[in-house]
C-alpha cells in the first residue's frame, strides 16, 4: 500500500483503482467481477452454502438445550456445565482440522470438501435427537460440528478465490448481508419454531425435537447435494 497525501485528485484515485486491473473479459455478478472460470452461478451457490453454514451454527446452538431437556432429560443446572465443555471440544477440533482441510482442499479442490462437510452435518443431525446418553450426543454433535468446522473453512478459502481483487469488498460485504439475512429468518423465525409448530400438529415433545432436526438434516443434504 502507498500513502498518498490529503490533496490526492480524485482522478489520481480513479487511476490508482483502475490499477487493480480488472479483466473485464471474464463473467460479473451484478457490479462485482469473478475470476476467470468463475460463473455468476457459482458465486451464488457460495452465497447460499455461506448462509447455510453460519445458520446451522447458530442454530444447532439454540436447539441442543431442547434436545438435553427433552431428550436425555437432563437437569438445568447441569446443562451450562455440558454444553460449555462441548463448545471448548468442538473449538478445538475446529483448530486442529483447518490446517490439513485446507492443504487438502489446495490438492482436490474446494467443492469436494464442502461436499464432505454438509454430508457430515446432515449425518450429525439425522442421529443427534435419536441419542439416548450424554456419550453418544456428544459424538453425533462432533460430527456435525467438524462438518461445519470444514464448510467454515472451505468457505474463506472460496470467498477469497472468487471476485477479482477490485470487487473483493463488494463480494465480502455482499456474502455477509446475505448471511446475516439467512440467520436472521432461518435460525430466528423458522428453525427455532419448529419444534413448536410440529407441537401444534400433533406430536410430543421428543418427535417435534426429532422432527426438526431431521428438517434441518434435509437442508443440509440439499446444500450438499
Amino acid at each position: 500500500l502507498r500513502f498518498r497525501s490529503p490533496d490526492v485528485t480524485k482522478d489520481a484515485r480513479m487511476t490508482d483503482h483502475k490499477s487493480f486491473g480488472i479483466a473485464r473479459t471474464q463473467r460479473t455478478l451484478g457490479p462485482i467481477w469473478l475470476t476467470e472460470g468463475v460463473t455468476p452461478g457459482n458465486a451464488l451457490t457460495l452465497f447460499f452454502s455461506s448462509m447455510v453454514t453460519i445458520v446451522f451454527i447458530t442454530a444447532i446452538g439454540i436447539l441442543l438445550p431442547y434436545l438435553l431437556h427433552e431428550h436425555l432429560k437432563m437437569p438445568t443446572e447441569v446443562q451450562g456445565n455440558f454444553t460449555g465443555n462441548l463448545v471448548v471440544i468442538l473449538e478445538l477440533i475446529a483448530i486442529a482440522i483447518a490446517i490439513p482441510i485446507g492443504a487438502a482442499s489446495d490438492r482436490w479442490g474446494r467443492r469436494p470438501l464442502f461436499t464432505v462437510g454438509f454430508l457430515m452435518v446432515f449425518v450429525g443431525l439425522v442421529f443427534l435427537p435419536m441419542a439416548r446418553t450424554e456419550a453418544t450426543l456428544i459424538l453425533f454433535r462432533l460430527i456435525s460440528g467438524a462438518g461445519l468446522s470444514i464448510g467454515t473453512t472451505m468457505l474463506a478459502t472460496t470467498i477469497a478465490d472468487y471476485p477479482q481483487n477490485a470487487s473483493r469488498g463488494k463480494f465480502i460485504s455482499t456474502n455477509g448481508v446475505i448471511t446475516i439475512i439467512g440467520v436472521i429468518v432461518l435460525s430466528a423465525f423458522v428453525f427455532a419454531q419448529l419444534p413448536k409448530f410440529f407441537l401444534g400438529a400433533g406430536a410430543d415433545q421428543y418427535e417435534a425435537g426429532t422432527y426438526t432436526f431431521w428438517a434441518m438434516a434435509a437442508f443440509a443434504l440439499l446444500t450438499a447435494l
